[in-house]
C-alpha cells in the first residue's frame, strides 16, 4: 500500500516537471515570435513615416532635386569631352627647333590634326595618348621627349615636348652624309649644313652599324663618354682632330691636332672616364717633359698603366 503511494507520487512530480519544461520551452518561443512580431510591426512604422514624409515634401522640393541631379550628370558628361586644340608647352633649349626651321605654329597644327582626326580622342575616356606621342615622335625626329596630360577638371589636354640637344656628328662608313646625333643617341637629321660643325665633336664610325633619322643607333652612355673627352680635353686647349670608332672593339681612338699618334680609351668603361682621360693626360706630361714623342698611339684603356707605341 505504501508503494503505490510512493509510485503515485512519483509520476505526479514526473508529469509536473514535464509539464513546467514545456511550459517554459512554450514560453521561451512565445516571447521570441513576440519580440520578432514587435520588430516587424516597428519596422513597418518606420518605413511608413518615411514614405509619409517624403510624401509630405513640398513639389517644388522634388522639382529641384531632379534639377540638381540632371545638372551634376550633365557636368560630369562635360568634363569628360576633350577639347580639339591641346595646350603646347615647348621646354628645354628651343636652338634645335630653330635648326631644323620647325616654329611653334607647326608643333601646334600637328597637335591639332591629331585630335580632330581621331575619333577616340574625343573623350578622356577613349584617348590613347601613347599613340599621339609615338605619332608626334615620328614626325618630329628633333624632339627628345614628348607627354600628353589630361586635366583632373577642364576640356582642355596639355602636350609638351623637349627639343632633343645634338652632341656628335657621325660620318658612318658605307653611308654618304654626315648624321646629326643628340645625347639621347637618337639621329635627328642627315647632311645638315644649317648647324655649326665645329661646335661638335667629329666621330667616324667604322662599325657597320647604319644611321637612320628618327632611329637610336648610338647608346646614351658612349656619347656620354665621348662628351666627357672632349670637354676634358678642350679644357685643357688640347685640340681634338676627330674620334673613331673602330670595328669590332669597344673602343674609342681620338685623334689630336697635331700629333702624330692616337689615344685609345675603353668605352666599355664608362665610370672611369675622367680616370683613363686623367692616365692619358699625366703621360702626355711625362713625355713632353722627356721630349719623348710616340709615333702611333697612347694607350690608356687601363686605368694606372698606360702604354705607348
Amino acid at each position: 500500500m505504501f508503494k503505490k503511494k510512493t509510485q503515485d507520487t512519483t509520476n505526479q512530480r514526473k508529469r509536473s516537471t514535464d509539464l513546467s519544461k514545456r511550459s517554459k520551452s512554450y514560453s521561451y518561443y512565445e516571447s521570441r515570435s513576440n519580440r520578432e512580431g514587435n520588430r516587424k510591426r516597428a519596422d513597418d512604422l518606420r518605413q511608413n513615416d518615411v514614405s509619409k514624409l517624403i510624401k509630405r515634401r513640398p513639389w517644388y522640393i522634388q522639382t529641384l532635386n531632379t534639377f540638381i541631379l540632371i545638372l551634376v550628370l550633365v557636368f560630369i558628361g562635360y568634363d569628360l569631352v576633350l577639347s580639339q586644340t591641346p595646350k603646347l608647352v615647348i621646354e628645354g633649349n628651343n636652338s634645335t627647333t630653330s635648326l631644323f626651321s620647325v616654329s611653334r605654329s607647326k608643333y601646334q597644327a600637328a597637335a591639332d590634326a591629331l585630335f580632330k582626326n581621331s575619333i577616340t580622342s574625343r573623350t578622356k575616356i577613349t584617348i590613347s595618348t601613347h599613340a599621339i606621342v609615338s605619332k608626334l615622335e615620328k614626325e618630329f625626329p628633333e624632339l627628345a621627349n614628348v607627354s600628353v596630360s589630361l586635366p583632373l577638371v577642364g576640356n582642355q589636354p596639355t602636350i609638351t615636348v623637349i627639343p632633343a640637344q645634338p652632341a656628335l656628328i657621325v660620318t658612318s662608313q658605307g653611308q654618304s652624309g654626315s648624321f646629326l646625333v643628340a645625347t639621347n643617341g637618337r639621329v635627328l637629321a642627315s647632311s645638315i649644313s644649317a648647324w655649326p660643325k665645329n661646335t661638335l665633336p667629329k666621330v667616324i664610325d667604322e662599325t657597320g652599324i647604319e644611321y637612320v633619322v628618327g632611329q637610336t643607333p648610338m647608346s646614351p652612355t658612349d656619347i656620354s663618354f665621348m662628351e666627357i673627352v672632349a670637354n676634358q680635353l678642350s679644357a685643357k686647349n688640347i685640340i681634338i682632330a676627330s674620334m673613331t670608332l673602330p670595328s669590332q672593339s669597344r673602343e674609342l681612338d681620338v685623334y689630336i691636332a697635331g700629333e702624330p699618334y692616337y689615344i685609345r680609351f675603353n668605352l666599355e668603361d664608362y665610370n672611369d672616364a675622367a680616370q683613363q682621360i686623367g692616365t692619358y693626360l699625366a703621360t702626355r706630361e711625362y713625355l713632353t717633359n722627356n721630349q719623348i714623342t710616340p709615333s702611333d698611339y697612347i694607350d690608356a684603356m687601363v686605368v694606372g698603366r698606360v702604354f705607348y707605341k
